[in-house]
């Protein structure tokens, strides 16, 4: 009973989103949960795979990211295991932080490939400068 009034004052004070951290924590006490990736590896290997699809699915659809449609896709998922509210809200915050990095990801990939695309296009500029001045000294 001692330990149990701490631990229900630390919880309370935590609010909902440090209670699922804690209760994810519990696989591996001691984790810095500030970062996503600590939460992530405290998944188990499907569940963390569902997380990266569903940030993908959730990027490729037309609208916005919908927490409630996450939420019910979680609570789909997790039917009949033992997982609580705030569970569910962590694997929320967990998909759109993954989709935020998906999403990050994506545009590093655009960008590098409009800086290939703009390196081609200034080497062939460069060489119909050259054909030109080539061209120019033939004609003279």
């Amino acid at each position: 009973m001692r330990i149990l009034i701490p631990v229900v004052l630390v919880l309370s004070l935590a609010g909902p989103a440090g209670a699922a951290q804690l209760q994810i924590a519990r696989i591996q006490p001691g984790v810095d949960l500030s970062r996503p990736e600590p939460q992530m590896a405290t998944l188990s290997p499907s569940l963390r795979a569902w997380v990266i699809t569903q940030a993908r699915t959730t990027l490729d659809s037309a609208g916005s990211p919908d927490p409630e449609i996450i939420a019910g896709n979680a609570r789909v998922r997790l039917a009949g295991q033992d997982f609580s509210d705030a569970d569910i809200e962590a694997l929320v915050q967990l998909v759109m932080m993954e989709s935020v990095r998906q999403l990050d990801a994506d545009l590093r990939d655009m960008m590098a490939q409009m800086r290939e695309a703009n390196a081609r296009k200034a080497r062939m500029r460069d060489v119909a400068a050259a054909q030109r001045e080539a061209n120019k000294g033939l004609s003279d």
